[in-house]
């Protein structure tokens, strides 16, 4: 059974490697960078980007991200069903009977949060660092994206140990407090734990960077970050 656990543990160690190396592959999806299609066709043409353009549509952003040479941090479906799971839980924490709140019920206040997501220019790879770039989002706020490799402090597990070269992965960060974090900060150095919440800039990782359409760049943001960093105790706000 060890033997087993291990020869697991190297099969998916090695998937997991490969996809980093085709960084612009989602799911067995394209095998080139480059899509033959707007930046908005190719997030309705997807099984797992379609709800999250649907909303795009909804907040009117369709000819932002199809701006030329814009990049987008585009949110998969399954961010999209979090997002709303929360609130449903909330809603019926105080109200069993609450009625089902669903990707139609999202106001536009809520929507056009959709802006932070959107980047006026490329942001490409080669052009990132783990120091990180600060670019201006079209939410008239700052994103920080990272180009960080895949330590234990991020990922958990100690790769360099049998790595001589860790792939590397982008972030996309947001700001909490008076400054960004630095790419290695550790969240427990800050002991309490009310003002680690309020000092620890909301990150998530790429899941697929650097696909390539007619008007510009996606990158897609890991399936288990909450649309719009919506956290579980956020309250009514939507």
């Amino acid at each position: 059974m060890k033997r087993i656990n291990i020869l697991l543990g190297l099969f998916f160690l090695v998937l997991l490697i490969s996809c980093e190396n085709n960084d612009y592959l989602l799911d067995g999806g394209v095998h080139s960078p480059y899509v033959d299609k707007t930046t908005f066709d190719f997030l309705s043409s997807h099984p797992e980007l379609d709800t999250f353009a649907y909303l795009v549509d909804r907040a009117g952003l369709r000819d932002a991200v199809n701006s030329p040479d814009v990049t987008l941090f585009a949110c998969t479906d399954y961010s999209v069903r979090i997002y709303l799971r929360m609130i449903n839980n909330y809603r019926r924490a105080a109200d069993p009977h609450a009625p089902e709140f669903t990707v139609d019920s999202i106001p536009q206040t809520s929507l056009d949060s959709l802006r932070m997501y959107i980047i006026g220019q490329e942001v490409v790879r080669e052009d990132l660092n783990k120091e990180g770039t600060i670019y201006r989002t079209n939410l008239n706020d700052s994103a920080k994206i990272y180009l960080t490799p895949m330590d234990e402090l991020h990922y958990g597990y100690k790769y360099s140990d049998f790595m001589r070269e860790l792939p590397e992965i982008i972030w996309y960060s947001r700001k909490r407090g008076d400054h960004f974090d630095a790419w290695d900060f550790n969240p427990i150095t800050i002991a309490d734990e009310e003002e680690r919440m309020r000092e620890t800039d909301e990150k998530v990782k790429t899941r697929t960077s650097g696909i390539i359409t007619t008007t510009g760049i996606v990158h897609v943001l890991d399936g288990m970050h909450p649309m719009i960093f919506r956290k579980g105790d956020s309250g009514p706000g939507i």
